[in-house]
């Protein structure tokens, strides 16, 4: 009876250890795969990174009209086809952003969605009041402080500024693999 309690117990330990070597096993590929998943994040985050921060840079451009003195008044052509030729010039910053947006709802956390739909909305009122300015001013009224200053004003320089603040805040933990509890969805 010894004995074989002796050899029940022997064959219970062995395949105690084949089960743990299993489990070693599987959990070998779970480590080299989610590892291999962060480094993707991480790139992709880079990659969201640079272009939120660059699309940033071009709305920060597009507001500036100090080079432009006297030009700036109501009505002046030249200032009105500057802008716009910067619009222009950025189609494909727009193209890579939306592309960025993607990979932004795809691979990250809601909030580098929700961080890139802001900045993408923000354009838009930049553009709209950009527009609106210079509408008014082909129609010979003054100049509406409201819209000079949703397109081209200090209150949304600070705009475009806090939000590249919060990209590089966001997105660069992720994108330097840094443990973040909001950055891996703990």
């Amino acid at each position: 009876v010894k004995s074989w309690f002796a050899l029940q117990m022997e064959k219970f330990k062995r395949e105690q250890a084949q089960q743990l070597e299993a489990i070693k096993a599987d959990l070998s590929l779970v480590v080299r795969l989610r590892g291999s998943a962060e480094e993707k994040r991480a790139e992709i985050a880079a990659k969201i990174l640079i272009s939120c921060l660059q699309f940033l840079d071009f709305l920060r451009a597009v507001m500036v009209p100090a080079r432009y003195g006297r030009s700036q008044e109501p009505g002046n052509e030249g200032f009105l086809k500057e802008i716009n030729s910067r619009w222009q010039a950025a189609h494909e910053s727009h193209v890579e952003f939306s592309k960025s947006w993607v990979l932004a709802e795809t691979y990250l956390p809601a909030e580098a969605g929700d961080l890139v739909e802001r900045i993408w909305k923000l354009r838009g009122e930049i553009q709209i009041d950009q527009d609106m300015h210079f509408d008014m001013a082909a129609q010979g009224g003054p100049r509406d402080h409201q819209f000079w200053e949703g397109g081209f004003g200090e209150s949304v320089r600070v705009k475009v500024a806090a939000l590249r603040d919060e990209a590089k805040a966001l997105l660069r933990p992720i994108a330097q693999l840094e443990a973040q509890p909001s950055a891996i969805g703990h």
